[in-house]
């Protein structure tokens, strides 16, 4: 009702609690699985038999869940494209407008999985580099509205210097690749 930098900020950590909470017990259910076979294999699809009537239908079920998902997911980044352009423009979006943008994202998250079949590598590349701005740099800048100018300050750098080590580790060029 009343959105006040401290609930602002209490959301924001709430949810990325609750996110980090979900990620780690559906690795923890992972690694309980499968043990140590899990970290020596290049794909958890490997792990099960391809005539296996419950992964043909967990693979359906992730075909069902990609459809939604990618609908969900291109429609916010549709907007925010058209309010874009017409912010730099200074037209209006209309209908064809959006079907072209969406074709554009559609074909080009496709086209990024042609050029890289081995998803590791794509997701290696973009969790590193685009992954870190968005989750660290971005909300950080946001966080400049809500935070103390020395706070935001401090968690700019802070977030700014492990999205940079985040970067580093996805070109190759700190760690060991796996």
């Amino acid at each position: 009702r009343n959105p006040t930098p401290r609930r602002c900020l209490l959301v924001c950590v709430a949810s990325t609690a609750l996110l980090y909470v979900v990620y780690a017990a559906i690795a923890l259910g992972g690694y309980v699985s499968w043990g140590d076979t899990l970290t020596h294999s290049k794909s958890i699809v490997a792990l099960y038999d391809e005539d296996d009537p419950i992964f043909i239908a967990i693979r359906l079920l992730l075909s069902v869940a990609m459809v939604v998902t990618t609908a969900v997911n291109v429609y916010p980044l549709r907007e925010s494209v058209t309010g874009l352009v017409k912010s730099f423009t200074g037209r209006g979006s209309g209908a064809v407008s959006h079907v072209v943008w969406a074709l554009v994202i559609v074909s080009s998250a496709a086209g990024l999985a042609i050029a890289f079949p081995h998803v590791v590598v794509l997701i290696t590349l973009l969790g590193g580099t685009l992954a870190a701005c968005m989750m660290l740099v971005f909300p950080s800048i946001i966080a400049r509205q809500v935070l103390g100018r020395r706070t935001w300050c401090v968690a700019f750098v802070i977030t700014s210097i492990f999205a940079v080590a985040l970067f580093l580790a996805a070109c190759g060029v700190i760690g060991k690749p796996a």
